[in-house]
């Protein structure tokens, strides 16, 4: 890969996971639109978020902490996957609240470690 397709690579799962930490952004766009959170989590697959975190890991960028959130965030999405709810259960999933905020948490952390 070219680095401007590894830095477009970036940008794409960095955007994906602000797609899933944004709620109240969720909430507005998918109910009643063909934007739905099952697109949302599968399009961050489409773009081989495990790849990515193996990137990561061999090229020595990125935390420890921010690695291992993408780690576990990796398996958990895997299993909202496999579930395919509903927009409205997702939304209302008391579990999907907690993913949300922990997309948050690596992005601040990918923030954080990207600037160093």
């Amino acid at each position: 890969m070219t680095e401007y397709q590894i830095d477009a690579w970036k940008k794409e799962i960095y955007n994906s996971l602000a797609a899933i930490a944004d709620l109240e952004g969720q909430k507005l766009q998918w109910v009643g639109s063909t934007l739905s959170g099952n697109k949302i989590l599968n399009r961050l697959f489409d773009l081989e978020f495990e790849t990515f975190i193996s990137y990561l890991i061999e090229n020595e960028e990125g935390s420890r902490e921010l690695l291992s959130n993408m780690i576990r965030m990796e398996r958990v999405l895997h299993e909202y996957v496999k579930a395919n709810l509903s927009d409205d259960k997702l939304l209302a999933d008391p579990n999907w609240h907690l993913i949300t905020q922990k997309a948050t948490e690596i992005l601040m952390l990918w923030d954080r470690d990207m600037e160093e």
